[in-house]
């Protein structure tokens, strides 16, 4: 009488299998496989978020962007009431980045109550 394999049985031998077939078609090292970019990668993908900016030390790190997401430069902060615009912190945070050479990102979101269908939801 035969019995058949076991669920954990199967899955051993799915794993060799599995890893003989993958070693058999790898016919030079990974890193014979692998080549150098044509060029660098733009420092612009490599950003930071740094809060308080102008209020603690330059990160020493170089990075290319600077996501202003939680730097109390969002759209209720730039404009509490309609028509009525602060950018005095923006155009702090925007000087900073100019003075370091590194691009801002300035995600807009976060409705001012005045301009929201549901003032008194809280944000998602």
């Amino acid at each position: 009488m035969t019995h058949a394999p076991t669920a954990s049985n199967r899955r051993r031998i799915l794993v060799w299998i599995v890893l003989t077939a993958i070693s058999s078609t790898v016919t030079a090292p990974i890193s014979a496989q692998l080549s150098l970019p044509d060029s660098a990668i733009p420092s612009v993908f490599f950003g930071l978020h740094v809060h308080r900016g102008g209020q603690i030390p330059w990160p020493v790190a170089p990075f290319g962007s600077w996501r202003l997401w939680d730097a109390n430069v969002a759209w209720p902060w730039l404009e509490p009431k309609k028509g009525e615009w602060h950018f005095q912190a923006l155009d702090t945070l925007v000087a900073l980045a100019e003075e370091h050479h590194v691009d801002v990102l300035l995600p807009l979101a976060r409705s001012p109550n005045w301009a929201s269908a549901r003032p008194t939801d809280p944000p998602a």
